[in-house]
């Protein structure tokens, strides 16, 4: 990877990077996901839990802030 200068990153980093970055618009992404949820359909509070148990905390803990938008 470094031959090529690609820097590896942790798909918590890629999202929260997004969030803080392009608020609007990853939100925007975030929420479409959300809502094309159907087994099961999730509430905001449950997706940004629920991105919590997959292994992305730093997210969680920025869209908690942003709830309302998801």
């Amino acid at each position: 990877m470094k031959a090529l200068a690609i820097t590896a990153i942790t798909p918590d980093w890629m999202v929260a990077n997004a969030v803080q970055q392009h608020t609007q618009v990853a939100q925007h992404a975030l929420r479409t996901h959300r809502l094309g949820l159907s087994a099961p359909g999730m509430s905001a509070i449950e997706y940004v839990s629920a991105l919590r148990k997959a292994g992305l905390p730093q997210s969680a803990r920025l869209l908690k802030h942003r709830i309302h938008n998801l």
